[in-house]
């Protein structure tokens, strides 16, 4: 028995569910709970900030399988501006 791989678009719409999933989760408070994996320590990092590398991330995966995504963060769910 083989196992499918994801298509580029499945990869893609994966990525922006898992951003939606882990912002309605708490970026900030999982980077928090994690500092001693990601060496976090700035207390003054904004969601905006976190929102803004979370969708340049994304773009930057869907780029690299040759696709133009093209999200914002105002595409993510539950977002304030």
């Amino acid at each position: 028995m083989t196992k499918k791989g994801l298509t580029k678009g499945e990869l893609c719409n994966m990525l922006v569910d898992r951003a939606n999933e882990y912002r309605s989760n708490g970026i900030l408070k999982s980077l928090k709970r994690n500092n001693h994996m990601n060496n976090f320590s700035d207390k003054k990092l904004k969601q905006s900030t976190a929102d803004a590398i979370l969708v340049d991330f994304i773009n930057y995966v869907a780029a690299c399988q040759g696709m133009d995504l093209g999200l914002y963060t105002k595409h993510l769910e539950n977002y304030i501006e």
